[in-house]
């Protein structure tokens, strides 16, 4: 059961980072809501409260990724460039592959 829940959070993107706002959200519930509120409205209350971090975590994510591939798309670039580093990516490809 555990190891289901774990790859479902898995495969829904969802990392250790987000799990810990999503209990915070969770445990920051009133004690009167736990009492009356079904589990799917609590569960519905934990990820109003928490979805703003969760976009925020996404977002930095996303722009860490696309920084990293743009580095590496660059690193190649370069590397294979005899002319050394071209000032734009037109300008390295057609000198890295123009003549070829």
């Amino acid at each position: 059961m555990i190891m289901e829940l774990l790859l479902l959070c898995l495969f829904a993107g969802i990392g250790v980072d987000d799990m810990f706002v999503i209990v915070q959200a969770w445990s920051n519930l009133s004690p009167k809501e736990h009492e009356t509120q079904p589990i799917s409205e609590r569960m519905g209350l934990t990820l109003q409260h928490a979805v703003s971090n969760l976009i925020v975590s996404l977002a930095v994510a996303t722009l860490i990724f696309i920084a990293n591939d743009h580095d590496h798309f660059n690193q190649r670039l370069t590397s294979r460039c005899p002319t050394g580093a071209p000032q734009s990516v037109k300008e390295g490809i057609m000198s890295c592959v123009g003549d070829s």
